[in-house]
């Protein structure tokens, strides 16, 4: 690893870096645009310093210390594809969408017990579809966390529904945060 002195202040707009320049290099450059308040800079830079740190990860994996790197590395997958590490919030929003789509169509699927009818049934005929709406409305609201049964017209779930529906309710929350988080940085 090299070290890097900084005395004074210097222009970054016009450095280039090898791929594979540390993490560190991009910490240094990041916390010297936020001091000559350069904020757009400054985001490029942490963009850069999340990819560099998560090749950094790759090259460091061991079987001493797989339970940090797992760790780390679904934290920045999920802040890669959930708002592209805090500059997309039209990656946040698809991101949530996305999650809630996938989990219902879980649930619809595997989640509701058997003597329950389903949200909706594919046929290559027809795509029954009734009641959807506000079903769906239902299920978006994070703050449905107990009681599916009473919101979802009666409609029971088994024990892969539960935790499925559990688990939506994590990740769109998780979805929403980001998009409020990407929303707000310009404001950093």
């Amino acid at each position: 690893m090299t070290n890097a002195v900084m005395v004074g202040g210097f222009f970054t707009e016009h450095l280039y870096f090898k791929e594979e320049s540390d993490s560190q290099t991009y910490v240094r450059l990041k916390d010297e645009a936020l001091k000559n308040n350069n904020s757009i800079k400054a985001m490029q830079y942490r963009e850069k310093e999340m990819l560099s740190y998560s090749k950094e990860l790759n090259a460091q994996i061991s079987y001493d210390n797989i339970g940090t790197w797992l760790t780390d590395k679904s934290v920045l997958f999920l802040n890669t594809i959930s708002n592209k590490n805090g500059l997309s919030w039209l990656r946040g929003i698809i991101f949530t969408i996305s999650c809630a789509i996938i989990f219902f169509w879980v649930i619809n699927f595997l989640g509701i017990e058997n003597d329950y009818p389903r949200f909706f049934v594919l046929d290559l005929k027809t795509f029954h579809f009734e009641g959807i709406g506000e079903i769906w409305k239902r299920f978006l609201n994070m703050f449905y966390l107990i009681d599916f049964k009473e919101k979802f017209q009666g409609t029971e779930l088994n024990a892969i529904g539960e935790t499925v529906f559990f688990a939506s309710k994590i990740f769109i929350s998780y979805g929403i945060y980001q998009t409020i988080v990407a929303f707000r940085k310009f404001s950093k």
